[in-house]
């Protein structure tokens, strides 16, 4: 996804949306151990706080942006057309945020046609005020407001790859370091921008899940292509359909070489009534 030319930064006021996040990330801390999960028709978990959270940033992001469409987790899609987008995951890992894990994560990311230009993600467990991490089209990539970016092919640290939970079912995948799985795709991704993996395995996803994630990484100066190295149509999921088939993200320099350890990713993936990839 190469940037268009004359890029320029999207007319979002970044404090107002890191406040209208930190807002999600408070209301997800008031229910982390202590909301019951319940199970939503497709199979996935929800609770009381995800729909909170998502209330919380619909209202928002309207008074940032009024008239822009709100794509969420827990709401119906709007109708579909090709202009500005909220993609939001009000509580990404909501399977190991129900259970007491911490790397849950609030995700808003904003679209307009098949890109995703601004993408902002709180973990708001880990730290004394979480980690917030931002960027997009214009926009540095950040953590906590201190630059990031993917791992450099010199690193002299051994690199780690995130994959979903049950990637030892699936029929050859070689890569040769450490698998780490945090059951949050948004984090995957992230934590790909900020150099703490080479790279990361998406076997099923929603627009909510990666749109956001997705300008953080390309700001870092990272790249996503499919498990068969076609570009992503990211506009084909406005409405809320699924990726398609699983997505590879990480530094451009290391995308080859991980494709080429990657085997027959898609054996053992989810139904199409799936939730959470990376909880699976």
């Amino acid at each position: 996804m190469p940037p268009p030319p004359h890029a320029e930064r999207p007319p979002v006021d970044l404090r107002a949306l890191e406040a209208a996040l930190r807002g999600a990330g408070r209301i997800a801390l008031a229910g982390f151990r202590r909301v019951a999960p319940e199970i939503k028709d497709d199979g996935s978990v929800v609770t009381q706080a995800d729909r909170d959270a998502e209330d919380h940033l619909r209202a928002a992001l309207e008074a940032l942006l009024p008239g822009v469409p709100f794509l969420g987790e827990e709401s119906p899609p709007p109708p579909r057309d090709d202009g500005w987008l909220w993609a939001v995951d009000p509580i990404d890992g909501t399977q190991g945020y129900a259970t007491g894990f911490s790397y849950f994560c609030n995700v808003i990311g904003l679209m307009l046609g098949g890109r995703p230009v601004l993408g902002a993600v709180l973990l708001p467990a880990l730290g004394p005020a979480g980690d917030l991490y931002l960027g997009g089209q214009g926009v540095p990539a950040t953590r906590n407001g201190v630059p990031i970016e993917v791992v450099r092919p010199d690193s002299k640290v051994a690199p780690a790859f995130f994959a979903p939970s049950d990637v030892h079912r699936r029929k050859g995948f070689r890569f040769p370091g450490k698998i780490r799985c945090v059951a949050s795709t948004a984090a995957h991704v992230t934590l790909v921008a900020d150099g703490g993996a080479v790279g990361a395995l998406v076997t099923w996803a929603y627009l909510w899940d990666v749109a956001g994630p997705l300008a953080i990484l390309e700001a870092a100066g990272g790249a996503a292509c499919h498990d068969d190295g076609s570009p992503l149509d990211l506009a084909a999921l406005r409405g809320g359909a699924p990726l398609p088939r699983p997505v590879l993200a990480g530094p451009a320099w290391a995308l080859d070489s991980l494709r080429a350890s990657l085997g027959d990713v898609t054996r053992g993936a989810p139904p199409q009534d799936a939730g959470d990839d990376a909880d699976r």
